[in-house]
């Protein structure tokens, strides 16, 4: 079967199964359209996986219709997935739009249908596109019909998941000193100078300590992208810096430092 009739045939059954009856009355909400997860953290530019689940409450059903929308400025599909879908056959496969903010399943499943508390509608894949709140939920013309032979409306209640998206990590810092330029070459100044590119709307945790690999707590101490620092010892010293943006610590940089403020011995020639 060529696939144009294919699909010519799938409208037929999906108009005998929905179109042919008046639908009867809705009954008391017994189902529900869920989410898992329902609520995520994500950053930007990651990729996160949402499934869209079906609760008949006991009730047999065949065939639905689910209009979603989701903010297009925040998140964007990237795949919809029906292979692992409770539906067997899709009048209008999953289609989408990522300038509207739309995602849509219309599709069914023969006698007769399916009775679960978690099936699997699909499973889709999002990117996070900007920093913020999305949510992704399910509009109110959505249907779901039952396998009494009239496709009665089974009334059901309309769950949302809720996507925090946050800022990427600030990548390390390039550390640049005016005062021990070198890091290999030791100084008779014992305060050291440094500064790194400023970070919009950033603020930095740092420390000075002996120590190569200390990384600096989450707290900030400046939100100025420079530093004047005077050590009390001769010796190696490392500047530790990281930076945060909303909140989100990013990775640290270490800066090595060397003082030697003791004159040379005296000798004679």
């Amino acid at each position: 079967m060529s696939r144009r009739r294919l699909k010519q045939f799938c409208a037929i059954v999906w108009v005998l199964l929905v179109g042919l009856v008046a639908p009867a009355p809705s009954q008391a909400a017994t189902g529900s359209i869920l989410f898992s997860p329902n609520r995520s953290e994500q950053i930007v530019d990651s990729t996160f996986d949402v499934s869209i689940l079906l609760n008949t409450g006991g009730v047999a059903v065949n065939a639905l219709e689910l209009y979603l929308t989701f903010p297009a400025d925040k998140i964007q599909v990237v795949t919809p997935t029906s292979g692992s879908s409770v539906l067997s056959f899709w009048v209008n496969g999953p289609t989408y739009s990522n300038q509207t903010g739309t995602l849509s399943f219309v599709g069914g499943l023969p006698n007769p249908g399916i009775t679960t508390s978690a099936g699997v509608i699909s499973t889709v894949t999002f990117r996070a596109k900007a920093a913020g709140s999305a949510v992704i939920k399910v509009l109110g013309h959505s249907k779901v019909l039952s396998n009494d032979g009239a496709g009665t409306p089974l009334a059901v209640t309309l769950g949302q998941a809720l996507v925090t998206i946050k800022p990427a990590a600030p990548a390390g810092l390039t550390v640049s000193s005016s005062s021990h330029q070198d890091q290999a070459i030791w100084y008779a100044e014992p305060t050291f100078i440094a500064s790194w590119p400023e970070i919009l709307g950033g603020s930095y945790s740092y420390i000075i300590d002996q120590f190569p690999t200390t990384i600096p707590d989450e707290i900030a101490e400046s939100t100025t992208p420079m530093i004047t620092k005077s050590v009390a010892a001769d010796g190696r010293w490392y500047f530790h810096l990281r930076a945060a943006v909303n909140g989100v610590w990013g990775a640290t940089t270490h800066f090595v430092f060397q003082v030697d403020t003791s004159p040379p011995a005296a000798f004679e020639i």
